[in-house]
């Protein structure tokens, strides 16, 4: 579907999310002093002068509409040559049991409801289209105008698809997250289908949106959005991003079906999800991006990232750069979504996919390339869930998984799944394959700001976390609350004394504890099928979790550890304690977010327990720190590996304090 190359990983690291949207609310015509009211259209076909006071505005209940040359144009002073049409028209209601956010007034040009064209009065603004029963053709729709809709697709209960085809959108101007200024938006139990549509936006608003119940199916399609760089920064700023163009976003048990076409976002958001309760995406033979997209000119073919195609018709793409407001995310997976992709194409400046609340998981298969100039996948405040890459090739320049769990700020635990299995894989240099770290994500507050914690410049000082224990009442015997008990060979003990010093003494003794307030479930990495290199990192410190690393048939080169994981800069120097992160201030300040350094030590309140398994193969990098060990008789590590200071070799469970360190 498309040539593509590889950008370079050289240099440090550069640095996606949904918005809950404002609150439900219909829309609301502009009101300003004027005695010019409209009580039915007018037009001035040789141009006209608008001057401020005297603006015109439509009668009560009716909502006004200015196009110059037929481009739905803004009311503003100014003046305007050409033929200007005032439309005063009734605006579209869609009822609040269709949709969880897509609800209220809307003004549209095209109401499309159970099957029927209902009149909008704005019908003009779609061109010279064609309607037949259950089809939309030749729509060619071009505006410069907030919160103005091209077509709205509804249905009370589940209908054949409707069909829009062979159509252009150009739409500059301002949406919201409900669906507000969406060219096509889908609610109820609408079910579309976009074949061979066009959409070439600029602006915030978004040209896909699917809520409800409905099923949306896109092919063939080009879909595009620029950015409007005098909006500002719209997504959420704790993701370390800019941008204010989300393309498509799908809400509420909506399902979205994107194939054999192109979705490029010049920032944000590419393929969007927000609140809802059970989101589907499928991609097939999909090519998405954050960048800039354009026919193909054989003049710049150089300065292309990859060359999309679509039937006879290429394109050229451009990797956004985030040093100049081009970041976001391809894909989000909200609360419990599961999103599927197959043969797909993605590149971003910062994440390819994140994985948010619930057990959101995504699993990417078959022929597919994936490039992020940061980071590959980003997980947080996710309970469960998994991410699943299977096959494909995968390059992340900073960090392939970047996990976020606990913090002060955020106190939702990440414990997720990720598995590679047969993918070819590669980071940049000093690169990261998993980190799994204190969480930085403070929230959307008005006067939110992420400030490095001073524990990050001493972070050989966080003291151990308690643990526990299970309380063991025998008859005749004290309670054992204030000491930890290990089981072996069935054998209960009570650690009254040193317990690294029993450790060492007993290696095969398992605690026995009830669940903790301080435990997080742990997170798990595994590599199978493939040979790659890179690091492993478990840099948490807040609570107590486990990383469980498993290398499965798989060869690795690098360092898997325990680690002091803290904040770096630009240069990739670690930041200061007391650094700020905010959405004001300097434009690149809160860019910081999620750019980590690591050094290996012994694990605190972050243990790693790595099992090899079936062939496989550890060349250890540097030094390493463990505390679990498995080992089968098929596998190996190169490296000297040693349990409580004791050299150790072979297949076989260790436990205790495991050190790894390189061959000479």
């Amino acid at each position: 579907m498309n040539e593509q190359k590889m950008p370079d990983f050289g240099g440090p690291g550069g640095p996606g999310g949904p918005m809950g949207g404002p609150p439900k609310a219909g829309y609301t015509e502009k009101t300003y002093e004027t005695d010019w009211i409209l009580t039915e259209s007018t037009q001035y076909p040789s141009g006209i002068v608008l001057k401020e006071g005297s603006l015109p505005a439509a009668s009560e209940g009716k909502a006004l509409l200015m196009t110059v040359d037929g481009v739905p144009t803004t009311i503003a002073p100014g003046t305007y040559p050409g033929k200007v049409v005032f439309t005063v028209y009734t605006l579209t209601n869609i009822p609040a049991t269709q949709a969880e956010l897509s609800c209220g007034d809307f003004r549209t040009a095209l109401h499309i409801r159970d099957g029927q064209m209902l009149p909008t009065g704005l019908e003009a603004v779609a061109g010279n289209y064609t309607a037949a029963p259950g089809r939309l053709t030749q729509v060619d729709m071009t505006t410069k105008i907030d919160d103005l809709n091209g077509i709205i697709v509804d249905a009370a209960t589940p209908r054949e698809p409707y069909v829009i085809a062979d159509s252009t959108f150009h739409c500059s101007g301002g949406g919201n997250s409900e669906g507000r200024g969406a060219c096509i938006m889908a609610v109820g139990e609408a079910n579309v289908k976009l074949q061979n549509v066009e959409f070439w936006n600029y602006g915030t608003l978004t040209a896909v949106m699917a809520s409800g119940k409905s099923r949306v199916e896109v092919s063939g399609s080009v879909i595009y959005g620029a950015r409007d760089f005098s909006a500002g920064k719209l997504c959420p700023w704790v993701l370390g991003i800019n941008g204010s163009n989300r393309l498509t976003n799908a809400i509420d048990q909506a399902q979205v079906h994107y194939h054999d076409s192109i979705v490029v976002a010049q920032s944000w958001a590419a393929l969007s999800t927000d609140a809802g309760r059970g989101v589907r995406l499928l991609g097939e033979r999909l090519f998405s991006g954050i960048g800039r997209l354009e026919p193909y000119q054989a003049s710049r073919k150089d300065e292309y990232t990859a060359v999309p195609t679509l039937g006879e018709k290429k394109y050229g793409f451009i990797l956004g750069n985030s040093a100049i407001g081009e970041c976001g995310y391809v894909n989000y997976a909200d609360t419990g979504f599961h999103n599927s992709f197959r043969d797909v194409t993605f590149y971003s400046p910062d994440y390819i996919f994140i994985l948010s609340t619930g057990k959101a998981s995504i699993d990417v298969e078959g022929d597919s390339f994936c490039y992020s100039n940061r980071i590959g996948v980003l997980l947080h405040k996710n309970s469960g869930g998994m991410v699943s890459l299977r096959g494909g090739k995968w390059y992340a320049r900073d960090t392939l998984f970047q996990v976020k769990s606990y913090s002060e700020t955020d106190t939702s635990g990440c414990f997720c799944h990720c598995i590679c299995d047969g993918t070819e894989i590669q980071v940049g240099e000093n690169g990261v394959l998993y980190q799994l770290m204190t969480s930085d994500d403070v929230g959307l507050g008005k006067d939110s700001v992420f400030v490095v914690p001073e524990i990050e410049s001493k972070l050989h000082t966080v003291a151990p976390l308690p643990e526990t224990y299970m309380a063991q009442k025998r008859s005749g015997h004290m309670p054992w609350d204030d000491f930890p008990v290990y089981l072996e060979d069935g054998q209960e003990i009570a650690v009254r004394g040193d317990l690294a010093e029993f450790l060492k003494a007993h290696p095969g003794a398992e605690p026995v504890m009830e669940e903790a307030s301080n435990r997080i479930a742990p997170a798990t990495f595994t590599l199978k099928n493939l040979a790659t290199s890179g690091d492993v990192f478990n840099g948490v410190y807040q609570r107590i979790q486990i990383l469980e690393v498993c290398l499965d048939h798989a060869t690795l080169t690098g360092t898997i550890s325990s680690a002091y994981t803290y904040h770096v800069d630009k240069d990739g120097s670690q930041a200061p304690a007391g650094t700020a992160y905010r959405k004001s201030g300097d434009a690149d300040e809160h860019l910081g977010i999620g750019r980590m350094g690591n050094t290996p030590a012994p694990s605190i309140n972050n243990p790693v327990h790595l099992c090899l398994k079936n062939g496989a193969v550890w060349t250890a990098v540097g030094t390493s720190y463990l505390d679990v060990l498995e080992l089968d008789e098929n596998s190996k590590i190169i490296g000297t590996v040693t349990v409580n200071v004791t050299a150790v070799s072979g297949a076989g469970r260790y436990r205790g304090r495991i050190v790894v360190t390189a061959t000479a």
